[in-house]
């Protein structure tokens, strides 16, 4: 059954849904409202709420003719719960460089299920040229290998080089070589500092004693000598006919002696003649001979080097054995240095 009714200037279509009416207003959108007419008391709902708008009036309304939804108003009950769906993969395709200004784009080339998506990704485009940084040196590098040898050169003027002038400077001042030339042509000017005056050379100590006419030997008696024939220092004495040599200084000493010896007794006869510092004999100070015969003749020769570590000390030469002339004799006293510290 359909009627046509009209209201606030406005066409109106009515439906029966069981002993429901239904109107359809036209215009912007549509408004369905439900009228129950049992009564005729007219319930208009709320509009834009679709066809059975909350809440559902009772009893509930069959389903509705179109332009109605199938289902009007009042839910049945809940149903059972559906089965698991499968899980869901997402993965990464290819992703792609476009040029500079174009769109990007993300294309799923899978499934709802099983994403593949593809990634189309702009170049940006050139930025403008940054500040200039700072200026850093690194390290230097290791040395390269050596080049080949060059061409050789043309031949140069020939250099030239003279003696400008000679200065005696003071003791102590710098010596200098200065050129007034070129380095082509050298003019050298010589500045040489004199030389400090020196200290006056020590005087040597030595003394030479002697004494020609023979003179007995005796039993380790000292030999006398009467002359004294060199002399130089005040630190080596020696007087007259005396057979001591004094030495007042410490130091390094070395003692030169010679002597001729003759037998004036029954032979075979043997002398030994020794040199004596303090009394005692030196190291390296003993000379010994045997004679055969009692016209013969020896010539005996001494020397040796010692060290004065007192202020005082004597030296003697003495023989062994009496029945022998000593003629000729004589000695030599020299002081070679200081002690080592």
């Amino acid at each position: 059954m359909k009627r046509q009714i009209f209201s606030h200037s406005r066409e109106k279509t009515l439906f029966c849904c069981s002993n429901f009416f239904g109107f359809s207003y036209t215009g912007s959108g549509v408004i369905q409202n439900f009228i129950q007419m049992g009564v005729f008391d007219l319930n208009i709902y709320r509009p834009n709420d679709g066809c059975c708008p909350p809440p559902c009036p009772r009893p509930c309304p069959p389903p509705c003719p179109p332009p109605c939804p199938s289902v009007c108003c009042c839910p049945g009950p809940v149903g059972p719960q559906g089965p698991a769906g499968e899980n869901a993969t997402v993965a990464i395709g290819t992703v792609t460089t476009g040029e500079p200004g174009t769109p990007a784009s993300v294309v799923n080339v899978g499934t709802a299920s099983n994403a593949v998506l593809s990634f189309t990704i702009p170049r940006g485009a050139t930025g403008a040229t940054g500040a200039t940084g700072a200026s850093v040196t690194g390290p230097t590098g290791p040395t390269g290998p050596t080049g080949p040898t060059g061409p050789t050169g043309s031949d140069g003027d020939a250099a030239t080089v003279q003696i400008g002038s000679v200065t005696t400077t003071e003791p102590g001042t710098e010596a200098t070589v200065r050129n007034s030339g070129s380095s082509a042509h050298a003019v050298f000017e010589f500045t040489i500092p004199r030389g400090a005056t020196g200290s006056s050379a020590a005087i040597p100590q030595l003394i030479t004693v002697a004494d020609a006419p023979p003179q007995p030997s005796g039993n380790n008696l000292p030999m006398t000598f009467h002359d004294n024939v060199v002399f130089s220092g005040s630190n080596i004495t020696h007087t007259i006919d005396s057979g001591n040599i004094v030495i007042n200084q410490s130091g390094i000493y070395q003692v030169f002696f010679h002597c001729t010896v003759s037998a004036s007794q029954v032979t075979p006869a043997a002398i030994q003649i020794s040199i004596l510092q303090d009394g005692d004999i030196l190291p390296g100070g003993v000379a010994r001979h045997t004679f055969q015969s009692s016209n013969e003749y020896a010539t005996v020769s001494l020397s040796t080097a010692f060290a004065v570590s007192e202020t005082s000390s004597t030296i003697q030469v003495s023989s062994s054995t009496p029945g022998f002339l000593l003629s000729d004799i004589a000695l030599t006293l020299n002081r070679l240095s200081d002690l080592p510290e």
